[in-house]
């Protein structure tokens, strides 16, 4: 296989900066490192390591002697068997920030339940159809991010999070949500997108933080982007024939991704939410309402991959919009707005 040559002088530059500023955040993302350089490992100050988006195989044990980490990002390596993060990083108890994801790993690291003051976790595309018990003891957690995990069910402990804020779950196997999820009274963003959900169910309607809703997704997964695979579980799709009634009752609801979810018309009941992004890319929509341009708050709006041929003169009406993505749609005219 082959690999990039190091940034070997620009490596050497940032250790060299680090050290005699005696600064406590170290970044070493995209050089393409093959290994962790041992000149690092006299800086026992550091809070900070950032070393994501290398081609790192391994970690070496001395990593675990960094224990005033508070936030070490991994993500986008290529570490593939359970032997490539040592345990030694469970000693790292300051740790609030963990980014292990887009990696090759094809489990949960057993480390991470050692690591009680995490806040973030992020486990996205850990190849795994489990999610281990103990999870849900990481009570400190506000943002989880557990997509392209292969999930097929969720662990009931999940539901001790009370702190969580931020819950993403897209591009799995779950064909239905457990009830508890709508006590998590806490969360404010959720992603449920690319699952085999046949039902959204009601109870999510109980998440009145909700800020961000994914029923549907964008496409482009970061895990196809950077290993030039295409995922079969993002042929998966929520498809929806009506919009969950629950939706009204997200009094902060503000961000609604429909993308992929197989929608044949725009549903009446948008047009009483005060969204600020919209996106129903990548369906079967032919026509736009006249009254999508009465959702004067919209400042973003994907309409993207449908058969929409042109688009109401209304949407002029949306003076504080900066973002309409109109890709690969045969549209002639675009309507003038005011601004």
């Amino acid at each position: 296989m082959f690999r990039s040559a190091a940034n070997t002088q620009e490596i050497v530059n940032r250790i060299k900066k680090c050290r005699l500023g005696k600064e406590k955040e170290l970044d070493l993302s995209h050089l393409n490192m093959h290994e962790l350089p041992a000149e690092i490992k006299d800086l026992s100050n550091l809070t900070t390591l950032n070393l994501s988006y290398n081609e790192l195989g391994s970690l070496p044990d001395w990593i675990g002697e960094f224990r005033s980490l508070t936030n070490l990002n991994l993500r986008g390596n290529q570490m593939h068997s359970r032997r490539a993060l040592p345990d030694s990083i469970g000693n790292l108890q300051e740790l609030t920030f963990l980014d292990v994801g887009v990696n090759f790993l094809s489990e949960v690291p057993e480390f991470i339940q050692e690591l009680r003051a995490l806040e973030y976790l992020d486990l996205e595309a850990v190849n795994t159809d489990f999610l281990p018990g103990w999870i849900g003891n990481l009570r400190y957690l506000q943002y989880l991010n557990l997509r392209h995990c292969g999930l097929k069910e969720l662990p009931q402990s999940l539901k001790n999070l009370a702190k969580l804020r931020t819950l993403f779950l897209g591009s799995n196997c779950l064909t239905e949500l457990p009830e508890w999820l709508g006590d998590i009274s806490q969360l404010e963003k959720l992603d449920i997108s690319a699952n085999e959900l046949f039902v959204i169910p009601e109870f999510l309607g109980k998440l009145k933080n909700l800020n961000t809703l994914n029923l549907g997704y964008t496409g482009g997964w970061e895990i196809e982007k950077r290993h030039n695979t295409v995922n079969h579980l993002d042929s998966r799709i929520n498809e929806l024939d009506v919009l969950p009634a629950f939706i009204q009752d997200l009094p902060l609801l503000a961000h609604l991704n429909l993308g992929y979810t197989g929608m044949k018309t725009f549903f009446e009941e948008l047009r009483s939410l005060r969204l600020e992004s919209l996106h129903v890319n990548n369906n079967d929509i032919t026509e736009i309402p006249e009254w999508l341009g009465s959702m004067t708050s919209l400042r973003e709006l994907d309409l993207s991959y449908n058969a929409i041929k042109s688009l109401p003169k209304s949407l002029g009406n949306l003076s504080g919009l900066e973002i309409l993505s109109i890709f690969e749609m045969p549209i002639k005219k675009i309507p003038y707005g005011k601004r």
